[in-house]
């Protein structure tokens, strides 16, 4: 009975920013169309599953991992070997959303590719423009990676289509 409480709760606290997030942008708000593009050993399945995943997150290069089932899980990617994004996924009706931390800001019901796998682009309020988040990813770099390092990951990032 105790883990399926735990299992219920797990559950809502994941599914409820992927519920919240296709009403979440107002009309005429600038965004960034942040290019994801991800691929892993496993697509999620509707049982528990983990599988390494390896791409471009807004044009920065990053490795990781995930496990969970096709619905919710937790992902980790890394750059140079330091955590630049870490949180769960949940995905509802064909529309997956990440909620957790990445480059260094808290981010809530931000657009994933569906199924970890291939290319898309995340509309997103947490970086409203293409110097939002090269400065996002030049903030976490300085604190994390070695200067040759920040100068590579933040030229990569400023290589993306935005306004």
């Amino acid at each position: 009975m105790r883990q399926i409480v735990l299992t219920v709760v797990l559950v809502l606290s994941l599914a409820t920013p992927a519920l919240a997030a296709p009403g979440s942008t107002r009309p005429g708000e600038d965004q960034l169309n942040l290019p994801i593009r991800l691929a892993s050993t496993s697509t999620p399945v509707p049982w528990f599953s983990s599988g390494v995943v390896a791409g471009r997150f807004g044009g920065v290069p990053v490795m990781g991992s995930f496990s969970g089932t096709w619905a919710i899980g937790i992902i980790t990617l890394t750059t140079h070997g330091a955590t630049f994004a870490y949180g769960g996924y949940a995905c509802i009706r064909k529309s997956c959303t990440f909620t957790g931390t990445l480059a260094g800001v808290r981010v809530k019901g931000f657009p994933m590719p569906l199924s970890i796998r291939g290319a898309a682009t995340a509309a997103t309020t947490a970086f409203p423009t293409r110097r939002s988040w090269i400065e996002a990813v030049s903030g976490w770099a300085k604190r994390h990676l070695t200067r040759d390092q920040h100068d590579r990951v933040v030229a990569e990032a400023a290589k993306i289509p935005g306004s």
